[in-house]
């Protein structure tokens, strides 16, 4: 496992005449144990890499960004969240120069306790966490060939996919 913290602060309005009880609020450092099980393989002469992870995340008073209903913007503690999901990447290299690659992911990101009695917004305990698509991936191809002297030419071609993800911790959309 493995532990981390940021630390707390205050809120400052960001607008010296808002008038907002959350802007002088004090939010709590935060704090998340991190876990991991993986497989990494190498074969056919290191030219097929392979790794798999699974993890789990679990937060204690994450910081998250809210916007009330006046549209001000302050950092609140999600007192508890959590995160699971599995990574898998692979690349294959089938001939000097050309690196074929991919990898995907899929998580599960969820407040397990969240009230934000200054935002308007209720209880968001069940919502998905801001900026954590359910699913994403990436696909390349890079290819390098040698020019002059110690010079070198790279081709790329790269796909992305996400599979969308939450701004606001509400999950309501963005109008």
């Amino acid at each position: 496992g493995f532990n981390a913290n940021t630390s707390g602060n205050f809120n400052t309005p960001a607008n010296p005449n808002a008038v907002l009880l959350a802007q002088e609020k004090p939010f709590n450092p935060e704090y998340l144990d991190s876990y991991e099980v993986g497989l990494k393989l190498q074969a056919f002469d290191h030219r097929l890499t392979f790794n798999a992870a699974a993890f789990s995340i679990d937060y204690t008073d994450l910081q998250v960004q809210v916007i009330d209903i006046t549209q001000a913007k302050f950092i609140s503690n999600a007192p508890s969240a959590k995160s699971t999901g599995v990574e898998v990447e692979i690349a294959w290299r089938p001939i000097d120069g050309l690196v074929l690659s991919a990898n995907g992911g899929v998580e599960t990101a969820k407040y397990q306790s969240f009230s934000t009695p200054f935002a308007g917004l209720g209880n968001l305990a069940g919502k998905h966490l801001t900026y954590s698509p359910p699913s994403s991936g990436t696909v390349n191809a890079t290819y390098t060939f040698p020019l002059a002297h110690s010079w070198h030419g790279v081709v790329s071609l790269t796909g992305l996919y996400n599979g969308g993800m939450y701004l606001q911790p509400s999950n309501a959309a963005i109008a």
